[in-house]
């Protein structure tokens, strides 16, 4: 009997381990990729991608991410669907503020609440300034070398990454400078990578994609970015042609090169009949072709080689510009001041309270008196009080109104010939009751307003929702008449105007451009046709508008080698608080001007634009399930192509129309639009374009 026991005894105990492995090897596990490669750009998207593998029962929550400095409690979820045994991958993208905490944590949870797998992952940023390489390939550390291919005064980083992993927003794409593709099966791309990949390029990016023993593979993706088309492999004993392009001595040995016949754009190196690099420009970006594999020896270990991916590179990159809102302060006052709802005046509120004191006291009592029914004052009093109660009540109801408003602020930015534009939007929600609401936009990401130093707080919690597309601000709490402030953004299709204008020099070193403009189909108000930082008054564009024989006559060159034009463009915008009521259309621009300009205006490349306004937001912000009204402020920036004046002809440039970058300071540096001042000892070094 006792053997028995015993028996039964050590069953129950291989039973009970048996289901505590099952019960371990169940718990779902998770991979995480962050940013490229770990690095993320700083104050902008950083993309997560997450690998979850589920071996036990079916899994249904979300998968949540705290972006870095959201103390507030901010979080971005999408949700998850595990059957048994299955592997999926998730995209998400975070914003970065100003907060250089590297470290985040990724959650897998159900219910809401319960945990079932988590991760601690840390990255590193990269600055602004400095550039950021991605490189896909074979061996794609044979291509470190481009951390020294850096831009002038500043830093540059390798990232080695896999098709997989490149998200399928273009928004997770703006922390990438270059992309290198070399040696790599690029037919793996999604069609969501590959159009973010062409949005990408279209607003500035830079693809480089090699050839050589497997260009054909390697080309196959991609093949409609291309400025070639991909021929046959050929082995070659000489490339002078390369040595030649940068100065430098040819390479001796045999090479691998993938034939290929110009499609569209230029060619940049040519041997006899055979093309070596060619170049292509999509919008504001551009791609090259290498017509070998450049982490194949000798190339990888070739002494110039970065003299030569340098001039590539620099050539190539277009300077990292992007106008956003970034003075949060102007931001939210901006969004905050919504047209139609206005509080009562201070006066309106003393008339109010006088008249309320006065019938309640003198005339009551008078009344009362001439009655003589003073004893009825226990009821005219509370009645009185009830009667004011309720107008205040039904006044503030008129005021509030019953429908809660969306204010839509956007700035729409158009880089020169190119079909896409960016779009920041600042949306202030105005609830006349207490209230939650799902506030969802498509083909936009949410993010709050960065802190300020004017406001470091933010009472908004975001609990956004990523899925594919549609992004959901989760439950957002509003209190009666508060306005809750976030930033939309994203990118719409754009028909840019199309200019035909030209530099000249005319007597007396005058600089005029003439030429023609072509509205797009966006009527445009208030439309000006900015020459660095100055203003031509063009009126209100019609769509379609055609306005010929432009001549900007009044670009006349003082003394001193500055512009004689129009007030100049920072002066006409309103940097100063603007009078006035947020019901006139001259204030809301001004106040929103205030918001994109106040800080960045300088910083914008010295170029012809056409800046204008619209009414109606680019991206539809809306309530999911609820009814709302809708007030929208639209400033649209196009950059617009000017040809410069025919070889052989002296051109001064002046300071207006020149790109300046400060390099290489050291010692107390400040910086102004038309000066600097250096500290004793302190040393500059400036680079114009």
């Amino acid at each position: 009997m006792r053997i028995a026991w015993w028996f039964l005894a050590a069953a129950a105990l291989v039973a009970l381990v048996c289901s505590t492995v099952i019960a371990q090897e169940a718990v779902p596990t998770m991979e995480v990729a962050v940013g490229f490669d770990g690095y993320c750009r700083g104050d902008d998207w950083c993309p997560i991608y997450v690998i979850l593998s589920n071996e036990g029962p079916q899994i249904e929550g979300e998968l949540r991410i705290t972006p870095p400095g959201q103390d507030n409690g901010d979080v971005y979820t999408t949700p998850v669907l595990l059957p048994p045994h299955s592997r999926k991958a998730y995209t998400l993208i975070v914003p970065l503020t100003g907060n250089r905490s590297a470290r985040m944590k990724v959650l897998l949870t159900a219910d809401g609440h319960h945990q079932l797998a988590s991760q601690q992952v840390s990255f590193r940023y990269v600055n602004a300034q400095d550039r950021l390489y991605g490189v896909i390939g074979r061996d794609s550390s044979a291509l470190n070398f481009l951390s020294d291919v850096a831009p002038s005064g500043q830093g540059a980083a390798v990232a080695h990454l896999d098709i997989a992993t490149l998200p399928p927003s273009p928004l997770g794409w703006r922390g990438l400078d270059v992309l290198v593709l070399n040696d790599v099966d690029t037919t793996s791309f999604s069609t969501d990578q590959l159009q973010a990949l062409a949005t990408w390029l279209s607003l500035g990016g830079h693809l480089i994609v090699g050839g050589g023993a497997n260009g054909a593979q390697t080309a196959a993706g991609v093949t409609d970015l291309l400025p070639v088309t991909i021929g046959p492999v050929r082995t070659v004993d000489s490339l002078a042609s390369l040595g030649h392009y940068i100065g430098a001595d040819s390479l001796p040995g045999h090479y691998a090169i993938t034939e290929a016949t110009l499609r569209e754009g230029q060619p940049l190196v040519s041997q006899d009949s055979l093309l070596l690099i060619a170049r292509r420009e999509i919008g504001a970006g551009t791609v090259d072709y290498v017509a070998y594999d450049a982490g194949l020896n000798p190339f990888a270990n070739w002494e110039d080689n970065v003299r030569l991916w340098r001039s590539l590179v620099e050539t190539g990159v277009t300077p990292r510009q992007r106008l956003s809102a970034i003075d949060g302060y102007n931001a939210r006052a901006a969004a905050t001041a919504i047209p139609g709802i206005r509080p009562p005046s201070t006066w309106h509120l003393i008339a109010f309270l006088l008249t309320y004191a006065v019938l309640v006291g003198p005339v009551n009592y008078l009344v009362l008196r001439k009655l003589d029914r003073r004893e009825l004052a226990w009821l005219t009093v509370p009645l009185l009080a009830l009667g004011f109660t309720i107008l205040a009540y039904v006044t503030g109801f008129q005021i509030r109104g019953r429908l809660p408003t969306l204010h839509r602020l956007a700035l729409v930015y158009g880089p020169e010939e190119t079909n896409i534009g960016e779009v920041t939007e600042v949306v202030g929600l105005f609830s006349p009751r207490r209230a939650q609401y799902d506030v969802q936009v498509d083909s936009g990401a949410i993010r709050p307003i960065p802190p300020t130093p004017y406001n470091d707080t933010n009472s908004l919690t975001l609990r956004v929702i990523e899925e594919g597309e549609t992004w959901t601000a989760d439950n957002l709490r509003a209190n009666v008449g508060q306005v809750q402030t976030f930033i939309v953004e994203g990118f719409t299709p754009l028909t840019p105007p199309q200019a035909h204008l030209q530099l000249e020099v005319g007597e007396r070193g005058v600089i005029q451009i003439r030429g023609s403009l072509r509205n797009g189909p966006i009527p445009l108000q208030s439309a000006v046709l900015v020459v660095g930082q100055h203003e031509i008054s063009l009126g209100t564009l019609e769509a379609g508008q055609t306005i010929t024989n432009i001549s900007a006559g009044g670009l006349k060159m003082t003394p001193s080698g500055e512009l004689e034009t129009t007030t100049p463009f920072r002066a006409t915008i309103g940097l100063e608080s603007p009078p006035g009521s947020p019901d006139d259309p001259e204030y809301q621009r001004q106040l929103w001007l205030n918001a994109i300009l106040a800080d960045n205006w300088s910083s914008l490349e010295p170029d012809i634009y056409l800046v204008g306004w619209g009414d109606q937001a680019p991206l539809d912000v809306g309530l999911a399930g609820r009814p709302a009204r809708t007030s929208d402020l639209v400033l649209y920036v196009f950059e617009l192509p000017v040809v410069p004046p025919e070889s052989g002809e002296n051109l001064t440039i002046t300071p207006a129309l020149i790109a300046r970058r400060p390099e290489e300071p050291s010692g107390y540096v400040e910086m102004t639009d038309s000066s600097f001042q250096l500290s004793a000892g302190a040393s500059l070094v400036l680079r114009f374009r």
